[in-house]
């Protein structure tokens, strides 16, 4: 089995991935530096950017789930970087290559629903879970008319079934049943993946898929151990 795509030498780097720009006391100038990902603070923004004239956040508000994708993409930037290709050469045009088309949006509408990850409200855990979901609907709020839905959008509904690992395909299988349903929201969203129905309400996930899954929920395992 593939190991999970969190990387400790990577999580040390920048242990949080929660980014402040603070400014120099004796010049009009701004740096970054590392600062903890607040869960306590659930909802609020984690990405700060000090204005160093006003002293106000530049950055909007991001949900939880935006800030987990946007560590996942940095932590695969730095395993592109550190890779080198066959005459010694670092795999900076790797960097630019485009993501697979409407994979990191979310559609404000469908007809034959698709598969996502999604950070999923758990009674037992304040913080939530990183889970595989089915989307079949999608009712976006009055008066938008975007083919997508805006991360930050608590209003519109995303009516979706959690995917559960198929107990008979083993550890390391790709097949995934539904489970119970949940209505979320586009700030619970993290990105789109790809799903084949194999049979009946058994979806097949291909092996990248399998593995970003897990490298998710070890990213957000290893955020929320070096949280304060």
């Amino acid at each position: 089995e593939a190991e999970p795509r969190s990387s400790p030498a990577l999580d040390s780097r920048i242990p949080t991935w929660d980014l402040s720009a603070k400014a120099e006391a004796d010049a009009k100038v701004s740096r970054f530096d590392p600062s903890p990902f607040d869960f306590e603070r659930r909802g609020q923004p984690q990405l700060v950017v000090m204005d160093p004239e006003s002293g106000l956040n530049l950055a909007p508000p991001i949900s939880p789930a935006t800030h987990l994708l946007l560590a996942d993409e940095i932590q695969t930037a730095l395993r592109l970087l550190e890779k080198k290709d066959e005459e010694g050469d670092f795999s900076v045009p790797a960097l630019f290559t485009p993501p697979v088309e409407f994979c990191n949006i979310l559609p404000s509408w469908t007809t034959e629903g698709f598969g996502a990850l999604a950070l999923v409200d758990d009674p037992s855990d304040s913080l939530g879970t990183v889970e595989l979901v089915f989307v079949s609907e999608v009712h976006h709020r009055a008066r938008w008319d975007a083919p997508f839905l805006h991360r930050a959008d608590r209003s519109s509904k995303v009516r979706a079934c959690v995917l559960c690992r198929d107990a008979d395909a083993g550890a390391a299988g790709g097949t995934f049943t539904r489970g119970g349903s949940v209505t979320l929201s586009p700030w619970n969203m993290i990105c789109c993946v790809s799903l084949s129905c194999s049979r009946g309400d058994d979806f097949l996930l291909s092996p990248e898929v399998v593995d970003r899954l897990r490298g998710m929920r070890a990213l957000f395992a290893s955020m929320r151990a070096n949280a304060p």
